[in-house]
Formats: C-alpha cells, sequence, structure tokens
C-alpha cells in the first residue's frame, strides 16, 4: 500500500456575508484556510497540520477536513495519529470509504495486519470488490497462511465482475528497474494463487494458473516472469 497516492482537496478561501443593504457583500477572511494553503504551498505540514486543527475545532463534525489531517499524518509517517484521527472520522461516518482505505494503510505501514484485514473486511461489506479481497489475501499470504490468501484468491476467480477491475503492480525488468504495471485484478488473483502453489511445490497446477492470467492479460509481465520460472523448476 506504498503507492497509496494522497490527495488534498482545495479549501474554500473567503466566505461571502450578505448585509441587509441590498446589493451589498461583506467578504470575511477564513485565515485558517489561508494559513493552511500558504503552509501546504512552502511544504510546512506541521504549520498546515495546526491551521486544520483551528478549522476542526470550529467546524468539528467536518470529515473532508479530518480526513484531510489523516493525509497529512501519513505523509509524515506519524502512522499511530494517522489511526487515530481516521477513527475520529468513523466515528461520525462509519461507512467513509476514503477514510477506512486511509485506516487499512496505515495499519499496514503500522505494521498491524490484523487491524487493516478488519478494516478491509469492513470496506468489502460496505462495497464489495475484487481489490479489498486481493489485499486481504496478500495481507494472509505474507503472514504465510497460504490456504486462507487461496481462499480469498479463489472468491475472486469465481467472481466474473473482477476481470473489469484493474489494479497496479509493480515489477522488475531486465535492467533491475522497478516498473508499474495496471492489471486486471482477476488476472492478478491468477498469477498469485499461482505463486503461491509454486512456492509450496505444486509445480503443474501452479503453471495453469500463470497460464490463465495471460490468457486474460497477455502482456502481465509479472505472470510471463512466474511462468519462465516454473517452466524451468
Amino acid at each position: 500500500m506504498k503507492n497509496l497516492l494522497l490527495t488534498f482537496a482545495f479549501v474554500l478561501l473567503t466566505a461571502s456575508v450578505f448585509g441587509q443593504k441590498k446589493n451589498k457583500t461583506v467578504t470575511v477572511i477564513n485565515h485558517d484556510s489561508l494559513a493552511y494553503t500558504m503552509a501546504l504551498s512552502v511544504g510546512d505540514t506541521n504549520a498546515a497540520i495546526s491551521a486544520l486543527y483551528q478549522m476542526n475545532v470550529k467546524t468539528p463534525n467536518n470529515t473532508d477536513k479530518l480526513y484531510l489531517l489523516a493525509n497529512l499524518y501519513f505523509g509524515k509517517k506519524e502512522y499511530n495519529q494517522c489511526i487515530n484521527v481516521c477513527n475520529l472520522i468513523l466515528l461520525q461516518n462509519s461507512k467513509h470509504l476514503k477514510g477506512l482505505n486511509l485506516l487499512a494503510a496505515a495499519y499496514l505501514e503500522d505494521h498491524n495486519a490484523e487491524g487493516a484485514i478488519l478494516v478491509y473486511q469492513q470496506l468489502d461489506s460496505i462495497a464489495p470488490s475484487a481489490g479489498n479481497k486481493y489485499q486481504i489475501a496478500t495481507i494472509l499470504y505474507q503472514k504465510k497462511k497460504f490456504q486462507e490468501s487461496l481462499n480469498y484468491l479463489g472468491t475472486i476467480i469465481a467472481d466474473s465482475l473482477s476481470k473489469k477491475e484493474n489494479m497496479t503492480m509493480t515489477y522488475q525488468n531486465s535492467s533491475k528497474q522497478y516498473l508499474n504495471q495496471n492489471v486486471s485484478t482477476l488476472a492478478a488473483a491468477y498469477n498469485m494463487a499461482g505463486y503461491i502453489l509454486l512456492e509450496n511445490g505444486d509445480r503443474d497446477r501452479a503453471k495453469s494458473l500463470f497460464e490463465q492470467a495471460l490468457k486474460i492479460q497477455p502482456d502481465f509481465q509479472l505472470a510471463k516472469g512466474n511462468l519462465a520460472v516454473a517452466e524451468k523448476k
């Protein structure tokens, strides 16, 4: 989840208040918003965080501003603070998808695999997707819970809609450069299942799964490399 894209919303800088006299407008400057925007423009994350706290004090139920705050903590690698702010967001809106995704990413960076799995399961219950299941399968694989990982991958493979979802995979080319490739999540599930089987000595079934991944996406570089390894064994 390191490729997680951090996004910052533009914040309204001024508000207009209409007076009693017709056609007259008084502009009220939102100093906290100005401070936040200026701090970001010069790369002063601490000042931006301070400004966001001031804004959140004035509008405590604004989950958008809390999400900006959580994003800043994530960018500073202060994952525990990010987790705390995400939980504040979820207290106000338990189905805040961006907050849940950021919370899962923060748990992973904080080496809390169980926490991340629970959040991805919650996400999948709200907005089912092959991507959520793939994230869970990946975490389970890293914990060497191979059968549980294969079970989640099997769920992705059984769902025909998985082919319509895409994800970014990182691979190493012949020049030892790391490159990204956009691939079908269904193809990624076949490839990962094959990799688990290959690691556990089931070369024939692994080859079949790599070949299936390449039928779905012939240019899938990771699957090509894994198939080549399987054929040499």
